[in-house]
């Protein structure tokens, strides 16, 4: 029982339906440069999972999905150097 609710809990927070966790978005703007920097993020050996998301005027490039602020700052560190406008967003606070 409790490992099934567990289970179901990491379900909803990797569908973002929990707004508890921290992601990185590493780009905000048209759906074609979007999908260009979601492809050349895949290439890079960051391996974090990315996608995109649209948020009224622009699509976005979300990457990782970090539990607390800390392991979402270690992340942030790795990647910075790379997409310097990188933000640590807490989607939908």
């Amino acid at each position: 029982m409790v490992k099934k609710l567990i289970k179901e809990k990491h379900q909803l927070e990797s569908n973002n339906e929990l707004k508890s966790s921290y992601k990185l978005q590493i780009f905000s703007g048209p759906l074609d440069d979007a999908k260009n920097t979601r492809v050349k993020f895949e290439t890079l050996e960051f391996d974090l999972d990315s996608k995109i998301i649209y948020q009224t005027p622009n699509y976005k490039v979300w990457v990782g999905n970090y539990r607390n602020r800390i392991q979402a700052d270690r992340a942030f560190d790795k990647i910075k150097s790379e997409y310097p406008n990188t933000l640590i967003i807490r989607p939908g606070k």
